[in-house]
């Protein structure tokens, strides 16, 4: 009798934990979505993938004249992994922010601010143009620019 309600509270536990642990990874999914829906939160997310070393995820939020322009992924990824060892890119891209988001016909700019070699002191500002491509948001690196 002990050993059968020691199991249906085992059981019970289980059942809680597998709940908890799915409602995480449902909330975490449709967070992902939810950003990729966004023009900031997909430049957001190519950031953090650079910073986290992700050169193949950050290749994936490149718009389709990016991709043509970078000419292949090794090359994208070998002028990637050359800026990421340079400590004041890797500080301007931690200090990145979105200032502001404008639509501008089919396409969206982003108004960014960063820190020129991570010193606050140095506020710079740049252009990140999003285009949109087949429902989802690119970036298009041929059309942005460093204004300061």
């Amino acid at each position: 009798m002990k050993n059968n309600k020691v199991m249906i509270a085992a059981g019970a536990a289980a059942v809680i934990v597998l709940a908890v642990l799915s409602f995480l990874w449902v909330y975490n999914r449709h967070k992902e979505i939810e950003a990729q829906k966004s023009p900031s939160g997909v430049f957001k997310r190519f950031n953090n993938a650079l910073l986290s070393g992700n050169i193949q995820e950050a290749w994936s939020f490149l718009s389709e004249k990016s991709v043509k322009n970078a000419v292949n992924f090794d090359n994208f990824k070998e002028k990637a992994e050359k800026l990421l060892k340079n400590e004041e890119y890797k500080a301007e891209l931690k200090s990145t922010q979105v200032a502001e988001e404008k639509k501008d016909g089919d396409k969206i700019i982003l108004k960014i601010k960063y820190a020129g070699s991570g010193n606050q002191q140095d506020m710079r500002t740049g252009t990140i143009v999003m285009v949109n491509e087949k429902g989802v948001w690119k970036i298009d690196f041929t059309a942005s620019s460093s204004e300061d």
